[in-house]
């Protein structure tokens, strides 16, 4: 369905112009929502089971589950479709990838044929509607997830990064310090015995005035 007369395409403009910035930031707060739901599950984890004090790299663990979180929902959409349109398995990862990435190119239309059948059944028509919507919502949520825990995780590598750079710098001035008192000392004492000695090795004798 696509508008084809000029008051549906300028109204078009005017609706995605309002609508798409609110639904922006309707999926980033629920996004990050889900990141910290995700990131105290990962703290309960690594306490509970694992028995740490301190976890180490919560960030970055954080995104990792958004990812494994993403990947559930791939897989539940292809099988949903496997069984509902007899789709294969990578055309039904490439159809739910697209849907949640927004690429959106119309090329598969999912749960097409179950919409098909519902449309004989209004009562039976929403319930898929809603549900599909449903889910379509939850995965861009999830997929937000993951975009908002990639931009920590990149933040904490960066800091940690830097902390790393810092403390071989550090080390590398200190052992330039202490090599440079040990060998400097040497060689000021080596100085002070050629001079008290002289230069062929013999003590000189102090003159009388």
């Amino acid at each position: 369905m696509t508008p084809e007369t000029m008051l549906g395409q300028l109204l078009t403009v005017l609706y995605a112009l309002v609508g798409l910035p609110i639904s922006m930031l309707a999926l980033k707060a629920i996004g990050e929502v889900i990141a910290s739901g995700v990131r105290s599950l990962v703290l309960k984890i690594e306490k509970l089971l694992f028995k740490k004090r301190r976890v180490h790299r919560i960030r970055t663990k954080t995104f990792l589950g958004t990812c494994l979180l993403m990947i559930f929902f791939l897989l539940l959409g292809t099988v949903m479709e496997m069984l509902a349109e007899g789709w294969s398995f990578v055309e039904g990862i490439y159809v739910w990838f697209v849907t949640f990435a927004t690429i959106g190119f119309g090329d598969y239309v999912p749960f097409q044929a179950m919409e098909q059948k519902a449309k004989y059944r209004k009562k039976g028509l929403w319930v898929f509607l809603f549900g599909l919507a449903f889910f379509m919502l939850a995965g861009l949520c999830v997929v937000s997830a993951v975009l908002t825990s990639l931009v920590q995780a990149a933040e904490e590598i960066r800091k940690k990064t830097m902390r790393v750079g810092v403390r071989f710098k550090r080390s590398k001035f200190l052992r330039f310090a202490v090599y440079k008192v040990n060998h400097g000392g040497e060689s000021e004492q080596k100085n002070n015995e050629l001079v008290l000695t002289g230069k062929n090795g013999l003590k000189p004798r102090s003159k009388s005035i």
